[in-house]
């Protein structure tokens, strides 16, 4: 289900996504249970499945699966890193490709960056 014109406008056999904005998911045609909000996110995705944008132009550019991108221009840059959180206005935004990464960034220009991998990792 998407609301807005241009959003996901050529999708094909993409199924169990959800849009709001104008352009978000219009380049779509497989990709599948993606959930975006805001004027032209996932606009370039065609394939990429499970990703979460929230924020004018997050996850721009063709995605890798797995990303969550929250906040104006996240990720924007994304072509193929999956598995990827990005929080904050222009989080991540020069990433193309790194995997498995977190970023935030706060009102106060500090930001934080963790490799997921450790996150939760067993100390012994």
């Amino acid at each position: 289900m998407c609301i807005r014109e241009w959003a996901l406008d050529a999708n094909t056999t993409g199924h169990s996504n959800v849009c709001v904005g104008y352009g978000s998911l219009g380049a779509n045609t497989t990709g599948a249970t993606n959930v975006v909000v805001g004027k032209e996110t996932l606009f370039t995705n065609t394939t990429a499945s499970d990703n979460t944008a929230v924020g004018n132009q997050a996850l721009y550019y063709k995605a890798g699966a797995n990303n969550t991108a929250v906040g104006s221009a996240a990720l924007v840059a994304n072509t193929t890193g999956a598995s990827n959180v990005a929080v904050g206005k222009s989080a991540l935004a020069a990433n193309t490709t790194a995997l498995d990464l977190v970023y935030k960034s706060d009102n106060n220009s500090q930001s934080e960056m963790t490799i997921s991998g450790a996150i939760g990792a067993d100390p012994s």
